[in-house]
């Protein structure tokens, strides 16, 4: 007999992102990962100004510790 999954409900009301008025007020990080032509795998981790929407930095390497994302 097959267990039946819980259904996952939020747990309070959700609240709307605030808007950024100036620069470096907010950024934004993505991870973005993508292969080379011989198979390994590369890992790019991107941080952009939400207001400017300029891109200030881009790591890009083959594995991303949680320590040099504090680090950035």
């Amino acid at each position: 007999m097959r267990k039946r999954r819980k259904v996952k409900r939020p747990t309070g009301e959700r609240q709307p992102l605030a808007a950024s008025h100036h620069v470096n007020d907010t950024w934004s990080t993505d991870f973005v990962m993508d292969a080379l032509s011989s198979g390994r795998r590369i890992k790019c981790l991107t941080v952009v100004d939400d207001f400017s929407r300029e891109c200030v930095d881009i790591a890009v390497d083959h594995g991303i510790g949680g320590e040099y994302v504090v680090r950035l």
